[in-house]
């Protein structure tokens, strides 16, 4: 028998990171459930909205107080969608002091010069690295691409 449940998740207002508790479980069917455990593993909530540990921060003179991180232009995640299509990889997200990084750690192919040029109308000023992994590998070889991008990027 097929039959329809519906989930509840949480995902970050500011980077889109999504929650995933201890077992691994990113849904669940109690609405609230998944939000408790949230806020019960340093996640943040205000009017409505969530945001991960890495998405705020606590104020140094006032502990009560936080801080919560500017939010991304939604260019950024345009451009990390597309990244994601045109390679056929997921890349993870982090952040710096001064860019946003995207990371694929097992690239098997370099993005060529139009798949480039294409992500460039929508970012420009973004920087592509690769590097291969400290650890030999069997098997097809494979290195880890690394695109930054600066945190003042330009978008049109």
């Amino acid at each position: 028998m097929i039959y329809e449940e519906i989930m509840y998740g949480i995902k970050c207002d500011r980077c889109h990171e999504i929650y995933d508790n201890c077992d691994g479980a990113t849904v669940s069917s109690e609405k609230y459930g998944m939000e408790e455990e949230a806020l019960e593993n340093d996640w943040y909530e205000e009017n409505g909205k969530h945001y991960c540990p890495n998405c705020y921060t606590r104020d140094e003179d006032d502990e009560d107080k936080i801080i919560v991180k500017p939010m991304i232009h939604y260019s950024f995640f345009k451009f990390s969608s597309f990244v994601n299509q045109l390679t056929g990889c997921h890349h993870r997200f982090s952040q710096d002091d001064t860019h946003f990084i995207l990371r694929n750690n097992y690239c098997y192919k370099r993005m060529d010069n139009t798949r480039l040029s294409i992500l460039r109308e929508i970012i420009s000023d973004f920087v592509i690295e690769y590097k291969q992994p400290e650890k030999g590998c069997q098997g097809r070889p494979y290195e880890q691409e690394i695109i930054r991008i600066p945190k003042d990027f330009k978008h049109p």
